[in-house]
């Protein structure tokens, strides 16, 4: 499984199991990541994989050269705590970041994993990216995919 749900003690077991049978734990790291000259939390990463909150990459401002950063450095990246997006202005700002990181991650073929709150499809509850979130559920599907995963990461 590469999508976890409901955001409960099973799907951050599943999350942990699944980065540690990944990880290199030779090189595995819990600093802040320096990308742009701005740290950027992780929960963990190796040379080829990280792990992230959601709230550290779409709630703070960031620039699509950040998500290029990180889709240059990692094949895979996982990231916990995806909430559902609800009609109110703060949760609108979050998911076009959270559009916006999907979008590079899969031009990118990154392995995305992610626990959310909601299934794919009732992530987006809100009214102003109605459109644009639908083609990023689409992608989430997608990435899923066993022929997606088989693509070869695009730096």
């Amino acid at each position: 499984g590469v999508y976890f749900y409901p955001l409960d003690q099973e799907a951050r077991h599943a999350m942990y199991d699944t980065f540690m049978a990944f990880a290199d734990t030779r090189t595995m790291q819990n600093t802040p990541l320096m990308i742009w000259g701005r740290a950027i939390e992780t929960r963990c990463y190796t040379h080829d994989l990280a792990w992230f909150n959601c709230d550290v990459l779409c709630s703070i401002p960031r620039s699509t050269q950040d998500y290029l950063e990180l889709a240059r450095q990692f094949q895979s990246i996982f990231i916990s705590d995806v909430p559902i997006f609800k009609a109110i202005p703060e949760h609108e700002d979050l998911a076009r970041n959270f559009i916006n990181m999907i979008d590079i991650f899969y031009d990118h073929h990154i392995k995305l994993i992610l626990s959310a709150d909601a299934p794919i499809m009732n992530l987006y509850q809100g009214e102003k990216l109605t459109f644009d979130f639908a083609r990023t559920q689409s992608r989430l599907i997608e990435m899923q995919s066993k022929e997606y995963l088989a693509r070869e990461h695009r730096p």
